[in-house]
């Protein structure tokens, strides 16, 4: 089973955390657009906007939300299983022992409960409050989901850390949400629960965020501190 773990450093707001345990048997691939990020445990791969269409927090989830595609662009190497982790996440703990955990073979993707909030209104609302991004950006998801009648209070997910397995319907997830994404709001975690109520036979496991938070070491960014 070929196995990667899947970060992004993209601008200057993030570093590239090394891990404090044993990877071995794990690929650990950082995808970044700073020529000045080095790491003796990390694969570091330089990657440009060559036309400059994407800010970097778009940059950046382009390779969280197709990870098995551009890890094969990168190595051409198909890996079965992907972490993906927001560069925040330090790797702390033994990554076999948490997919055997936290993967069932019968599943497509793991993701962690929003610790907060459960809808998108929520969410949007937050969004906004906390000037992450712009009312007009966040209405355009908000008109999408009202247009298709998508059900209040259908959950929303912490999307830090995913835990993805190669399968038909995690690389409908990532179609998906390239086709979305370039015209919604910036703010990832606002757009993956309609994805997932869309393309009902992704199977989903659900854990707390607070499960993940134990596993793996998070550093708050500024803005939550």
């Amino acid at each position: 089973m070929r196995k990667a773990v899947l970060t992004y450093v993209m601008g200057e707001n993030d570093n590239l955390l090394e891990p404090i345990c044993d990877t071995t048997d794990w690929d650990l691939v950082c995808f970044t657009n700073r020529k000045d990020i080095k790491s003796e445990n990390w694969n570091v791969v330089f990657v440009e906007d060559k036309e400059e269409r994407y800010n970097n927090k778009r940059f950046a989830n382009l390779f969280k939300f197709n990870p098995f595609e551009m890890l094969f662009k990168a190595l051409e190497v198909n890996y079965d299983i992907c972490i993906t982790v927001d560069a925040n996440i330090r790797i702390q703990k033994n990554l076999d022992k948490i997919i055997s955990y936290y993967c069932h073979p019968l599943y497509d993707i793991t993701l962690a409960k929003h610790p907060i909030r459960n809808c998108v209104i929520a969410e949007a609302e937050a969004i906004v409050g906390e000037k992450k991004d712009t009312k007009e950006a966040v209405s355009q998801n908000i008109k999408l989901y009202h247009k298709e009648n998508y059900p209040l209070k259908n959950g929303m997910y912490q999307t830090t850390v995913m835990i993805w397995k190669n399968t038909n319907a995690t690389h409908t997830l990532s179609l998906a949400f390239a086709e979305l994404y370039h015209n919604l709001s910036e703010r990832d975690q606002l757009l993956l629960p309609y994805i997932l109520w869309k393309c009902p036979e992704i199977d989903i496991i659900e854990t707390d965020w607070e499960d993940f938070e134990a596993e793996f070491d998070y550093e708050k960014h500024d803005s939550e501190k």
